[in-house]
């Protein structure tokens, strides 16, 4: 597959302040993302 990079640009603060639906939901997919992409390394 190659060379592959997870970049995760910080969001917390532009996603605080727009208030979305499901803003924990959110932060977890995220977190849960980097985790698996740790995992793979």
């Amino acid at each position: 597959m190659g060379n592959i990079a997870l970049l995760v640009v910080d969001v917390q603060n532009a996603l605080v302040l727009a208030k979305p639906f499901a803003i924990e939901e959110v932060i977890s997919n995220i977190k849960r993302l980097i985790e698996k992409c740790r995992e793979k390394m």
